[in-house]
């Protein structure tokens, strides 16, 4: 009986699937709040988390284009971020985490743009 109860417990955790994000960084949450606020900067959030979440399911397929892209997309990172952003896409919780720093960069920047200038007295 014990045997068959240490069976189940270690197979408990066999097909367990984690979203990764307690595997995630702070210079990886550094690197995607960069990548929000120049979605943000060029007023695209709206089409970027619509696009986000439509493919959602295809994150890992997502990161791998990258590969393909990265002749294009590398003149607006450096290779090492570059490198790090596609390891940070292949994780189940990056595209979450990257729609979440789309709406905070542009919480703030309406906010910012909305705050009364004091300087104008």
């Amino acid at each position: 009986m014990i045997k068959l109860e240490q069976i189940k417990e270690a197979l408990g955790h066999a097909f367990k699937i984690t979203d990764g994000q307690e595997d995630m960084t702070k210079e990886d949450f550094d690197l995607l709040f960069k990548l929000s606020g120049f979605v943000v900067k060029r007023k695209l959030s709206v089409p970027a988390v619509m696009f986000l979440e439509t493919l959602r399911p295809l994150n890992v397929v997502g990161s791998s284009m990258m590969s393909f892209f990265k002749p294009m997309l590398g003149h607006f990172f450096n290779n090492a971020e570059y490198t790090r952003l596609e390891r940070i896409l292949e994780r189940r919780c990056s595209v979450g985490c990257l729609i979440d720093a789309i709406e905070k960069c542009e919480r703030q920047f309406f906010d910012d743009k909305l705050k009364p200038n004091n300087d104008s007295k």
